[in-house]
């Protein structure tokens, strides 16, 4: 498994400890990047980057609506033409 670097905005996390609904956007945006590097890494390149051992394409941006136990985010990456974004989706839905 690719170990993954995860940014989360410094205003996201100071709301935290002030807001309720703080932690579903923190949560949105961990995923929306873990899902963005997992087709980076089914694909084995990056967004635009041309190699000979790409799998695949990237097929515009499909958004959709997760549900966990600290509320409803959206999440979405660049799917690729195999669809296989809805399938990782499908995964987190059931893991989270």
């Amino acid at each position: 498994m690719t170990p993954y670097k995860l940014t989360v905005d410094a205003e996201a996390m100071q709301g935290l400890f002030t807001r309720d609904d703080a932690l579903a956007g923190v949560v949105e945006q961990i995923v929306q990047q873990v899902l963005e590097a997992q087709v980076t890494d089914y694909l084995q390149a990056q967004p635009y980057e041309r190699t000979t051992e790409r799998r695949g394409y990237r097929n515009g941006f499909k958004p959709r609506q997760l549900t966990t136990r600290v509320g409803a985010g959206a999440a979405g990456a660049s799917d690729t033409a195999g669809g296989v974004l809805y399938r990782m989706i499908q995964e987190y839905r059931y893991a989270i």
